[in-house]
């Protein structure tokens, strides 16, 4: 392979790397998803294998931990070197605590973390974590009760009914369920106190729940005139003698918008902005809010979508959003604008006129060059600078080697042309000549 193919393999591969990101991959191999039932100050040993196929590099073993169990997984490798291909082994060991509070699943997991090398110019190949799940399951108790709390908001001044969801994991029957609910508000004072009751008598505080069986107790909750806004929920539950507390929250005032005003005209011919006002009737922070605005011309045609950024209202204030619309193909005319407005899974939407005036100024358009765009421009630019960088190297090494060439063969022609050194004879007979020619011109 002679030097051109090199350096054009060269420029090609450093061209590839520019413009592709390396695809880089280990594996865990082993028992996937291990399960076993908890049993106190249990040993468990596990092997598991990590494969690569990837360009050699270190590979960091580590693993994650539920709480309860902190500190009973153990690895005996935290760094290893694989090569394409190569596999190498780890070994896990776990010892389990003698008791845990919790009963359910508690899930460990073996972590193998590529840690590939830097490339030129300070640039980190692809990262990435493959794991191993170790399921280690404690039994439920004979009587083991979960709960949860829903509450739907309500209009200020509104009585509002919160459900309380129990759900029974054990495997014996709980003959006595009771629940005392507190209300408290935004500064942690508590405002009520009342009793969950049996669905269908508001009399009855008190139900029976079955192994594997879900239910319901309620509590209905009117708020005091001028309450609104958001107010924590604490239940304290005590069944056949276990107490339990399930906490929650509660809102009090639909969360609401108002669109305050839109943007009246706005020009014709270009890429214009139309803004729309919108305003939060809620105590609280509305979170991705954004607008989508449906343009229509005067006999109902629909002629454009255009979405808006997103962004959080805080309590009671107003923000203004702003979406672009073409308008370069329309003429200066009447026109309908339908704005939606996305919040919380909610929309509030209305109609609003829009009228498309002449340009107020010349239209002067301005390119737009996304981040993508520049990316490949600046890509573009470093191939066209290594094609032109080898081709003048080319040149430059073919026109050396041209002119080393041409002196290579003058010094032979000089040295072919070189003349001979005179001898004693010559040397006599031109001094003769010499004499010769001088008595000739001294005759005449």
């Amino acid at each position: 392979m002679n030097s051109k193919k090199i350096l054009m393999f060269i420029s090609s591969l450093f061209i590839l790397i520019l413009l592709c990101q390396p695809i880089l991959g280990i594996g865990i191999r082993g028992i996937v998803n291990y399960f076993q039932i908890y049993e106190p100050n249990a040993h468990i040993e596990l092997d598991y294998g990590v494969v690569s196929n990837m360009p050699p590099m270190d590979v960091v073993i580590g693993f994650e931990e539920p709480l309860e169990m902190k500190g009973s997984i153990k690895v005996d490798t935290e760094k290893m070197f694989l090569r394409t291909g190569e596999e190498k082994q780890i070994h896990v060991t776990l010892d389990l605590p003698s008791e845990v509070k919790t009963p359910g699943p508690h899930d460990f997991w073996v972590l193998a973390v590529e840690s590939p090398p830097k490339l030129r110019g300070g640039q980190v190949g692809a990262v990435g974590t493959v794991k191993s799940k170790i399921t280690i399951f404690v039994p439920y108790p004979g009587k083991y009760l979960r709960g949860k709390i829903e509450a739907k908001p309500v209009k200020e001044g509104e009585e509002m009914a919160i459900d309380l969801i129990l759900t029974h994991l054990g495997n014996e029957t709980i003959k006595s369920v009771k629940a005392i609910v507190e209300i408290y508000d935004p500064e942690d004072n508590r405002i009520a106190t009342m009793q969950a009751y049996q669905p269908g008598n508001k009399n009855d505080f008190e139900i029976s729940i079955k192994p594997k069986e879900t239910k319901k107790m309620y509590i209905d909750w009117l708020p005091a005139e001028g309450l609104k806004g958001k107010f924590r929920v604490r239940i304290l539950i005590n069944y056949d003698g276990i107490d339990l507390e399930v906490g929650g929250i509660a809102y009090v005032g639909y969360k609401n918008i108002e669109i305050i005003n839109t943007s009246k005209q706005v020009e014709a011919g270009t890429v214009t902005q139309y803004l729309v006002n919108i305003g939060s009737l809620w105590n609280d922070v509305l979170y991705d809010v954004f607008t989508d605005v449906t343009f229509f011309n005067s006999t109902g045609d629909e002629l454009d979508i255009v979405r808006s950024s997103r962004y959080d209202i805080l309590p009671f204030k107003s923000l203004w959003f702003r979406s672009y619309w073409n308008t370069r193909n329309l003429r200066p005319g009447n026109y309908t604008a339908l704005v939606k407005v996305y919040f919380d899974d909610m929309i509030v939407e209305g109609k609003y006129p829009v009228e498309l005036i002449e340009p107020i100024s010349p239209v002067t358009e301005k390119p737009f060059f996304s981040s993508t765009v520049i990316w490949v421009i600046v890509i573009i630019l470093i191939i066209l600078l290594l094609i032109g960088g080898n081709i003048f190297f080319f040149i430059f090494m073919k026109k050396k080697s041209e002119e080393e060439g041409k002196e290579k063969k003058t010094g032979k022609k000089e040295k072919v042309k070189k003349k001979k050194p005179k001898t004693k004879e010559d040397m006599e007979r031109s001094a003769e000549e010499e004499l010769a020619e001088l008595e000739k011109m001294d005759l005449d």
